[in-house]
């Protein structure tokens, strides 16, 4: 059997506890057997134990209270796991790809393994007939295929509450939601615009407006700095312009904490330079944060034309199709952590106080709406822009009719 070390073990372990669709399609090959250490093969054993029950893996608290039901906190071995514990959820997962074909390999050869002993004996009473389908289920484990999918006559209520408007995500711009349908998880908005007309402000008044209906915001900003964006949002809190929040502290801290009395939700902002950060580098921040016991219900990436394509570039690739890619794995990303993708998109310069944007309007093509459920394109002619005003016009809405428009 191929070997690892400890550090690469507890990074196996960090991959099935951290990337939400590992065990759904891999769970057989969390075995306790590739790990070399107690402490290992028992915190595998309880992952695979709470996957099996909860259909999912456990958050860093959920797993401290298993290890606490376990292990005494008297017991020396109590600190051990304690350190683990911190170690999994904060390990880097880079090169989680890599983590978790190493795991496919070693649970093969296990398999394979047992299946041989299982065959001799096999052989042995004659039963010739079941060598092959004993060696065939032993080269399956890590086919990462899954369950069977839903059934059209048992898993109707599962298909349908899973979009009942009650589970919507709720911003504050009501007339949108119900333009577009609403704004569920495991799905992907994007909002279209000219420069400068607005699009950071309308991702952070949608975000602020879900925090304040009880959402958790992750805000990635690959423009503006993570500081600066926090200071529009203690602006739009307390009602002081931005250039005033230096002499106004009590205020803000009186309208925080009055937020934090009238909500569960709240927003974090973290920055990644533009061009640095891959749909890649975000799902494995998304990972960390979600081992740290926060659950983002909305994840605004603002915005995806900056972020840096997955794969290597070269001259025959396109940039639409590059930008294309990108959309795609935001929305898997989205699927894969339960969450709603929210980003926006540069329109083409002739759409600058256009009546209306259209999906052909997208610059760079408009191959990046392809998969997107939702396309918002933020609309301002120059009469509207000197009366402060604006139009949503629902270019896209897979839930709804396009074509709606919203006054803002």
């Amino acid at each position: 059997m191929p070997q690892f070390d400890i550090e690469f073990q507890i990074r196996m372990l960090a991959v099935a506890c951290r990337e939400p669709s590992f065990l759904s399609l891999y769970s057989e090959v969390l075995r306790p057997g590739i790990f070399s250490t107690n402490y290992l093969r028992d915190l595998s054993t309880w992952v695979l134990e709470y996957n099996k029950k909860f259909k999912g893996p456990p958050a860093l608290n959920s797993l401290r209270r298993i290890v606490k039901e376990n292990i005494p906190d008297n017991s020396p071995l109590a600190e051990g796991y304690k350190t683990l514990l911190d170690r999994i959820y904060t390990t880097d997962l880079a090169d989680s790809a890599y983590i978790q074909e190493q795991m496919i390999v070693a649970a093969k050869y296990l398999s394979c393994k047992s299946a041989l002993i299982q065959m001799t004996e096999q052989n042995e009473r004659l039963e010739f007939e079941e060598l092959p389908r004993t060696l065939d289920a032993a080269l399956k484990v890590g086919a990462g295929i899954g369950d069977v999918g839903l059934e059209l006559t048992k898993d109707m209520a599962q298909a349908i509450f899973k979009f009942n408007p009650n589970q919507a995500i709720k911003t504050g711009f009501s007339e949108l939601e119900k333009a577009i349908g609403g704004f569920y998880i495991e799905e992907e908005t994007i909002i279209v615009a000219p420069p400068n007309v607005g699009k950071t402000a309308l991702l952070g008044n949608l975000a602020y407006g879900a925090a304040r209906r009880d959402a958790t915001v992750l805000y990635y900003t690959l423009e503006i700095g993570a500081e600066r964006l926090l200071c529009r949002f203690y602006a739009k809190m307390s009602a002081t312009p931005t250039r005033d929040l230096r002499v106004n502290i009590d205020v803000i801290e009186r309208n925080i904490k009055r937020f934090r009395l009238s909500t569960q939700g709240t927003i974090y902002v973290k920055f990644f330079p533009a061009r640095s950060a891959t749909v890649d580098t975000l799902r494995n921040h998304l990972s960390m944060v979600i081992g740290q016991g926060i659950k983002p219900s909305l994840v605004i990436v603002d915005y995806a034309d900056l972020l840096r394509p997955s794969r290597a570039s070269n001259n025959r690739a396109r940039t639409d199709e590059l930008l294309r890619e990108n959309h795609e794995e935001l929305r898997a990303m989205g699927n894969e952590f339960d969450t709603h993708v929210m980003s926006a998109s540069q329109s083409t310069r002739d759409t600058l106080y256009a009546d209306f944007i259209d999906l052909d309007k997208m610059a760079e093509g408009w191959s990046k709406a392809f998969t997107t459920d939702v396309v918002i394109a933020l609309c301002q002619n120059v009469q509207e822009q000197e009366a402060a005003v604006a139009r949503l016009y629902v270019a896209k809405a897979r839930n709804e009719t396009k074509g709606l428009v919203v006054h803002v």
